[in-house]
């Protein structure tokens, strides 16, 4: 499908810009706000998302649908494994290559409608613990990217299922975890067994099988059996 992509060279975010062009009758349902540089970029948990230029910072504005938020985290990963990265997610929609974090989601709503941040390190990557697409491939076109995770998204944006195929790429499954941000709960840990038809990570606990709808998950080193 043709995509509509509304090009700003700075913003503070898209996120803010998109609610922006909606206010204005600019942007409509399916169109793609897109920047080279936010100065006040977002992610989850309300933590900054640095965002210098040269990267890909992108929201899509979509009507909800079910499991939006691993749909958005899948087509990053469908994109990056085309080239040929070994790609997988880490609960719900981190996108993880060699251990390392390369792409991130928000949802937002607004109105009738969510707005689908994506973040992907193109070209630079601005914490130790991250990576960015130039270091594996020479691929930083940014519109060529939207246009692949986005066109990605807006396909499984149909309503067919895509659960067999987030549990194929969810490295979070058959790990240890912590799961933070469970409300006035604490920490739950355990085993990730599965993701439910709800997009909800199970966790097999010393207590029995828990069911996280939301929080915020790290991957635990497994205990050496040989001490």
């Amino acid at each position: 499908m043709e995509l509509t992509i509304h090009h700003i060279e700075q913003t503070t975010s898209t996120q803010l810009e998109a609610r922006k062009l909606i206010a204005e009758g600019v942007a409509k349902t399916g169109d793609i706000v897109l920047a080279n540089e936010q100065t006040a970029g977002r992610g989850r948990f309300g933590r900054t998302w640095i965002s210098p230029n040269g990267g890909l910072y992108a929201t899509a504005i979509l009507p909800d649908t079910p499991l939006l938020s691993l749909k958005a985290g899948l087509a990053v990963v469908r994109a990056l494994r085309s080239i040929g990265l070994d790609t997988g997610l880490r609960w719900p929609n981190d996108v993880m290559v060699d251990d390392r974090k390369i792409a991130g989601v928000l949802i937002e709503t607004e109105g009738n409608c969510s707005l689908v941040g994506i973040g992907l390190n193109l070209t630079s990557t601005p914490l130790e613990t991250a990576t960015c697409v130039a270091r594996y491939v020479n691929m930083v076109d940014r519109d060529e990217w939207v246009r692949e995770i986005f066109g990605a998204l807006f396909e499984m944006s149909s309503g067919k299922s895509v659960l067999d195929e987030y549990r194929s790429v969810c490295l979070t499954l058959g790990s240890p975890v912590r799961i933070d941000g469970t409300g006035e709960n604490p920490p739950v840990e355990g085993i990730a067994v599965d993701v439910d038809g709800n997009g909800r990570l199970v966790v097999q606990t010393r207590e029995g099988k828990r069911v996280i709808s939301s929080g915020e998950c790290f991957h635990l080193r497994a205990a050496n059996p040989d001490g």
